[in-house]
C-alpha cells in the first residue's frame, strides 16, 4: 500500500491558482506511474471542475488551476483518486476555502 503527502493553500481568493502537488512512495521508494485525478467539489456536493495530475516523475504529480474571478466563495473539497498496477486504489482528500 502506498502513502500520499499533498501540499497545496488552504485559504484562496477568486482569482488565485490552486496548485496541489502530491508525493506518492510505499516506504522510502518513490512511485512513479500512477494514473492520478481529482475531482472538485463545491459546498453544495456539485463537481465543478475535474483533473488529472501531470506526473513530476521521481513519485511527484502536480494539479494547477486557475480559480477564475466567478468561483463562488466557501468551502471546497478534493477527492483525489490514485491508481497503480502494483498497487491497491486509493482516494486522498484534500480542503480549501475561497473567501
Amino acid at each position: 500500500e502506498f502513502d500520499i503527502e499533498i501540499q497545496g493553500e488552504t485559504i484562496l481568493n477568486p482569482p488565485d491558482k490552486q496548485s496541489i502537488e502530491l508525493t506518492i512512495y510505499d516506504g522510502e521508494t518513490l512511485v512513479d506511474g500512477a494514473a492520478v485525478s481529482a475531482n472538485i467539489i463545491d459546498s453544495k456536493g456539485n463537481i465543478v471542475n475535474n483533473f488529472q495530475a501531470i506526473s513530476q516523475n521521481n513519485g511527484k504529480y502536480l494539479f494547477s488551476w486557475n480559480l477564475g474571478s466567478d468561483t463562488k466563495y466557501g468551502m471546497y473539497k478534493v477527492i483525489i483518486s490514485i491508481s497503480h498496477e502494483d498497487y491497491i486504489s486509493k482516494n486522498q482528500f484534500f480542503s480549501y476555502t475561497v473567501e
